[in-house]
């Protein structure tokens, strides 16, 4: 039977990924899905799977891989007819204790623009029903203005450096949450 058949390796090493390619294959994937390669909040505690949608910045490399070990990845993935997306997360930023503020170690490209971010409220839990707050407001995290085309431009640029990298596609965290 055709069709795409993709192995979710949550939080796996990108070297132990690699390691595991040719096995994969063997049981019949067509794809695998890596966690996200941006850095992220708190990375160094590792019994806190959430960290990993804390990212910091729109750029490749954390505790689970750098920028050469995701291009390795994904060339030996090509050679054995293997396809690589990865999960990345452009809505919102890593919050410091108080979750509508930023936290001090967001890249300060992003930081320091003030057209970058959605105005600072909270969407209740019986809200989500509500189109326009979904897009407009925050969910526990700084979110980012997906409507800013400056914005945008930042997030091609690193969807591109991912391509350029050798991945095929993406999960974007949080599309409820994008402006249309």
């Amino acid at each position: 039977m055709k069709g795409v058949k993709i192995l979710h390796l949550f939080q796996w090493n990108i070297k132990d990924i690699i390691n595991v390619l040719e096995e994969v294959k063997e049981q019949g994937f067509t794809s695998v899905m890596i966690t996200s390669v941006q850095p992220f909040k708190n990375e160094h505690e590792i019994d806190k799977w959430y960290w990993v949608y804390q990212p910091l910045a729109l750029k490749i490399g954390n505790r689970f891989g750098t920028k050469e070990d995701l291009i390795e990845l994904c060339s030996k993935a090509n050679r054995i007819g293997l396809k690589v997306y990865v999960d990345i997360i452009v809505t919102h930023m890593a919050s410091a204790n108080d979750p509508m503020k930023l936290h001090e170690d967001v890249d300060k490209e992003l930081a320091t623009n003030e057209n970058f971010w959605k105005e600072r409220k909270q969407i209740k839990d019986w809200e989500w029903e509500d189109r326009y707050k979904v897009t407009h407001y925050c969910h526990g995290m700084p979110c980012t203005r997906t409507d800013n085309f400056d914005y945008q431009d930042l997030v091609i640029n690193y969807m591109n450096e991912l391509i350029d990298c050798g991945v095929r596609g993406f999960r974007i965290d949080s599309a409820k949450s994008i402006s249309l």
